[in-house]
């Protein structure tokens, strides 16, 4: 019996990256596989990873891209929603990277942070041009439709409402009256 087999490895299934499962091998970039996992979950679902693992990259970016356009459109047109839709490409394009099986190919979290407050950047600075329009509604959720409830919220000039909605009712586009 060799020491590598006396050796147990610990972590949550699904989370931990292929080095550490094969060779016990530990990393900065172990937890950038888990953040990778992480993100991954809350854009397309609990079954996300899998999904991503049964196609090409490119699909599942455009799959989930078109799967959040659907909702976003509920709400957002033009610039605001082109920017949204942008957001959740890089956002699903970042965690995909971060899950690549070479660990030597996965970001670096200042690379990740970069990216995420670029896009951000970009998304306030829209809101800004268009704050006239206040008192809009602007809908956003914890999950993707399918997966789990919608969380509303409406912003007014003068109040914030939030309300959670069944799963049922998901994906229906609900406006103020």
């Amino acid at each position: 019996m060799s020491i590598s087999s006396l050796i147990t490895r610990v972590g949550t299934i699904g989370y931990l990256p292929p080095e550490y499962i094969r060779f016990g091998k530990i990393t900065k970039k172990n937890d950038i596989f888990s953040l990778g996992v992480v993100m991954i979950k809350i854009i397309a679902g609990p079954r996300g990873r899998k999904r991503s693992a049964e196609m090409p990259p490119q699909e599942f970016i455009d799959q989930v891209q078109g799967n959040w356009r659907k909702r976003l459109q509920c709400t957002w047109s033009g610039s605001l929603l082109e920017a949204y839709c942008q957001q959740v490409k890089t956002c699903t394009e970042i965690a995909l990277n971060c899950m690549e099986e070479d660990r030597h190919t996965r970001p670096g979290i200042a690379a990740i942070i970069l990216s995420l407050n670029e896009m951000e950047t970009m998304i306030e600075e829209l809101k800004n041009d268009a704050e006239s329009g206040l008192d809009e509604v602007h809908v956003t959720t914890t999950a993707p439709v399918e997966e789990a409830p919608v969380v509303v919220a409406a912003v007014q000039p003068t109040a914030v409402v939030v309300v959670e909605t069944p799963k049922e009712e998901a994906g229906r586009c609900f406006s103020r009256p």
